[in-house]
């Protein structure tokens, strides 16, 4: 998809504002007319409100309320219709997707601690649960595609995607500042 700049997006306070990696992400999905889309870890909706113009049944979901809410805001806002829940990773999301994106807090706990911008330990511990969650929720030939910063433990996270069923391509690559963000696209090997 391209980035559309017709898209009206605010932000709320404590809410992940889009940025240089939201707008990779964006580039890096690659959708048909009526594809069921998630959009996890939404924050201002910014992903589903691109998956809902490009002709995509979309839901959103976050596990802040905030997030949740300002998703709404925008999608009322460039009057678009996204289903908008709040839960944890896919909990509570019901039916299988053709696609499946998070652009996650990827670094590792050693940077400032706020779920906005922390993996886990290493940067990657919730990306994995991620895609852990989404194998039985991909429909035939579904996609899973998720954003690794070159500050987590990259290494580790392209090791496990193999062990969990994945078959593995970069959709996207770019350096930003001081690291490398890399956008995988996942699909579950045929067995």
């Amino acid at each position: 998809m391209r980035f559309d700049p017709a898209i009206e997006v605010l932000c709320e306070e404590g809410v992940y504002e889009p940025a240089e990696d939201s707008c990779l992400m964006v580039e890096a999905i690659s959708i048909s007319k009526g594809d069921k889309v998630l959009e996890i870890g939404c924050g201002t909706g910014i992903i589903a409100l691109h998956c809902v113009k490009a002709g995509a049944v979309v839901t959103a979901s976050d596990i802040s309320a905030d997030a949740a809410r300002c998703t709404k805001a925008n999608a009322v806002r460039n009057h678009l219709d996204i289903d908008v829940k709040v839960g944890d990773l896919l909990e509570g999301i019901e039916g299988e997707f053709d696609l499946i994106a998070f652009n996650p807090p990827y670094l590792p706990k050693d940077a400032p601690d706020d779920r906005r911008w922390t993996g886990g330990e290493s940067g990657i511990e919730l990306t994995l649960d991620f895609i852990e969650q989404c194998k039985g929720r991909l429909a035939a030939g579904g996609k899973a595609v998720t954003l690794v910063s070159s500050l987590s433990d990259s290494k580790r996270f392209e090791e496990s995607v193999g062990s969990l069923g994945y078959d593995c391509r970069i959709a996207a690559k770019a350096h930003i500042f001081f690291e490398d963000l890399t956008v995988y696209e996942l699909i579950l090997a045929r067995r």
